[in-house]
């Protein structure tokens, strides 16, 4: 059981479309990490505009971690994922927890949970987590949010054109930041290690960028897409005042509550890979 101060993110028309504006906005605050992993993440307008915000991310200096399942997320082209690698080339220099550069460039690394290629694998062993967390072992400037949504449109409300889509799924999700509370791990280290260990899981594949020149061709056209894909959705008159309020959404409104982790995390190994 831990300390946290959080609010819901209901299962409403109004906050399937706070939970998209939610997620990017975490994604452009991030000052430090990104950890990020779904079972679904869509080749669609709302996965392009998350992988164009992470590539942003990267740039400005923050290091990228991110699993997405290799049943739910068989529809996107291991291609965009590997742009997302590729952005690394043009990584930004990360920051200390005072704020100060580091020497040390921000990384990305993108695995497939459980890859399918893996024929040692079980088929039916599958990751439904959907879990953001961002700057999750930098004290109280770190923010999570879990449940019930996906990184795909289907859960958000919208179209592809910026319409109302009334059939969109109906989830829940609740935001969570840590509690101060001395001497208390907090709920975004804890959080932090439960992604380390799903990360380092022997039947995953990482995916990383090649250097031939029809790859990079590939990467430079996903990468396109994505940036227009963020710039897209932030036009859209029904998420133009959500990004807006972000900020005052995500500060607002937060109760105090007890977590339970269920996971059972006494000896979390390392953390972040770090490539030299």
């Amino acid at each position: 059981m831990q300390n946290a101060v959080g609010k819901l993110v209901p299962p409403t028309d109004d906050g399937s479309q706070d939970s998209l504006a939610l997620k990017i906005w975490m994604i452009e605050q991030a000052r430090h990490t990104i950890d990020a992993t779904y079972y679904i993440f869509s080749d669609d307008l709302a996965g392009y505009a998350v992988l164009g915000a992470l590539c942003d991310a990267v740039i400005r200096g923050v290091d990228i971690r991110l699993i997405v399942d290799a049943a739910g997320s068989f529809s996107i082209p291991k291609s965009a994922l590997r742009m997302l690698d590729s952005c690394e080339e043009d990584a930004g220099y990360m920051k200390n927890s005072e704020g100060h550069p580091t020497t040390q460039r921000a990384g990305v690394q993108v695995a497939v949970f459980n890859a399918l290629t893996n024929l040692a694998a079980s088929p039916n062993r599958r990751s439904h987590d959907k879990l953001l967390i961002t700057d999750g072992e930098f004290g109280d400037s770190a923010y999570l949010v879990t449940g019930g949504r996906n990184i795909s449109l289907d859960y958000y409300g919208l179209t592809e054109t910026g319409e109302f889509d009334p059939q969109a799924y109906r989830d829940l999700e609740i935001l969570l930041r840590p509690a101060d509370v001395l001497r208390e791990e907090s709920i975004g280290v804890t959080t932090s290690g439960y992604f380390s260990l799903l990360f380092l899981f022997k039947g995953n594949r990482l995916l990383e960028a090649r250097h031939s020149e029809p790859a990079r061709a590939s990467y430079r056209k996903h990468r396109a897409r994505a940036r227009e894909a963020l710039a897209t959705l932030k036009s859209f008159p029904m998420m133009r005042e959500r990004f807006s309020q972000m900020p005052k959404y995500a500060s607002e409104g937060l109760v105090e509550t007890r977590v339970r982790l269920v996971e059972q995390m006494s000896h979390v190994v390392d953390k972040r890979v770090v490539r030299d």
